[in-house]
């Protein structure tokens, strides 16, 4: 903190944890002390130097080694939060509580069993939204959901003997039960932590014992990289071009959303996929223009860079982890090192549905066709612009079909400048905004387009 302060740091972020099962009173004046130290250090240095401190609540949780332990009730939460608050008023310190009634409803859900579903449903039905967010939190939508239901919250974070049932040990994830309750064991023991060949305790600080120094290079500035050797985890051939849909069923699903789809469908088709280096691996996984937000799709695109020749088993199981409304259409071998889907895609033909009056529609179609400029209002970052959007417009054409009228386009994509479907419904065709909400959009192919030809990403590579 001193070497923080004295470079120049003003803000310091400290964050603790109270109620764990073997905490005492000294724990608690612990925090107080080395909260009140760091204070005072940055009372020493120029400027205001700050010092912010978020003190929760412990939650046990399941797959844990306190999954047995009660959890500290609300009560005691509370007035441990007033023990602190009344030792802690120094006036480069600012201290946050969190909510002890939002852990103790954490902890509830998280070591319940299936019968909280009706409680949920209920809180729901009361009025409960957004409880992540302080601001909406209402504890009294989900005690009135207990009562309804009939069913004590308190059960749920009481001790629990090792030995009973628990609505979660079917659940495997890799570590054995009886490992568990060792560890269980040793924290109510106090055993100390092995850290390298020798044996650290608490009491350490006050032996006498030297504490191991850091080498001088972590104090001023980074420490060197290690150099790890890196091996091409890519094969000969081993780049899966992929084509996929996107139903009315998951059109509402966001960008991001789609790539969790495939992340997770990915993993649980057991598909041989590269993962990129680093302290958070991801998968070599690259994804065409994002689809905007309630627009369905025939031709969406992927690649997916394998560590394993391909199989054609792979396509039946990737279409077979996926959730309704998510299909894998087609795939393409490509070479590994083939352009990216972002670099070559710069073009995206649509069609939409729509009830606006098909004469109106052909005669604005054209107007637009055989017009050499179309002003388009663009807002960007709570400012409105204006645009030329003709350049941008490839086909246009408006149909006649029993639900209504349908439009087809083809428009400019990517870097080199892009016009969006509802812009030519809006400034266009002159739609009400009420008209185009109400327009269903399908994007029907994504494109390549070099000089006056198009070609499907499958086409070049």
């Amino acid at each position: 903190m001193e070497i923080g302060f004295w470079s120049g740091w003003n803000l310091v972020k400290l964050y603790f944890m109270i109620g764990l099962p073997t905490e005492t009173e000294d724990d608690l004046l612990g925090i107080v002390d080395l909260v009140r130290k760091v204070a005072d250090c940055g009372k020493r240095y120029r400027g205001r130097n700050r010092v912010n401190v978020t003190i929760s609540p412990f939650t046990p949780k399941p797959h844990t080694p306190f999954q047995w332990e009660a959890q500290e009730s609300v009560e005691n939460i509370e007035e441990k939060n007033r023990f602190l608050n009344r030792r802690l008023r120094v006036r480069n310190l600012e201290v946050k509580f969190r909510d002890a009634r939002i852990s103790f409803l954490e902890g509830v859900l998280s070591r319940g069993d299936r019968r909280l579903g009706r409680v949920i449903e209920s809180a729901f039905r009361n009025g409960a939204r957004l409880d992540s967010w302080s601001e909406h939190f209402n504890y009294e939508f989900w005690k009135r959901a207990f009562e309804q239901v009939g069913i004590d919250p308190n059960v749920y974070t009481s001790s629990r003997c090792p030995e009973e049932p628990l609505p979660w040990q079917h659940i495997d994830k890799g570590v054995p039960p009886d490992f568990l309750k060792e560890e269980r064991e040793k924290s109510h023991r106090g055993v100390p932590l092995r850290i390298g060949h020798r044996k650290v305790s608490a009491s350490d600080s006050d032996s006498g014992l030297a504490e191991p120094q850091a080498p001088a290079s972590s104090f001023y500035g980074r420490s060197r990289k290690k150099k790890v050797p890196v091996h091409s985890q890519s094969v000969p051939r081993s780049l899966l071009r992929v084509k996929w849909s996107k139903g009315e069923e998951a059109k509402y699903t966001a960008h991001l959303e789609n790539m969790r789809v495939f992340e997770r469908a990915i993993r649980r088709a057991d598909i041989p996929v590269a993962y990129s280096h680093g302290f958070h691996p991801h998968q070599r996984v690259a994804y065409g223009p994002p689809l905007a937000l309630g627009f369905s799709s025939e031709a969406e695109y992927l690649d997916i860079q394998l560590t394993a020749p391909y199989e054609p088993k792979i396509f039946e199981r990737l279409n077979q982890a996926l959730p309704p409304g998510f299909s894998v259409e087609e795939f393409h071998l490509l070479w590994s090192g083939a352009e990216s889907l972002s670099k070559i895609i710069n073009a995206a033909s649509y069609q939409v549905k729509t009830s606006f009056p098909l004469e109106v529609a052909l005669k604005k179609t054209e107007s637009i066709l055989n017009s050499e400029s179309l002003q388009v209002k663009r807002t960007r970052k709570e400012k409105v612009e204006e645009i030329e959007g003709r350049p941008h417009i490839f086909t246009l054409e408006a149909l006649k079909v029993e639900s209504g009228t349908l439009l087809t386009m083809t428009l400019a994509l990517g870097e080199g400048g892009y016009l969006r479907v509802q812009e030519i419904l809006s400034d266009g065709l002159k739609m009400s905004s009420e008209e185009v909400l109400l327009s269903e959009v399908c994007r029907t192919g994504l494109f390549v387009r070099r000089g006056q030809r198009f070609f499907t990403p499958f086409e070049v590579s």
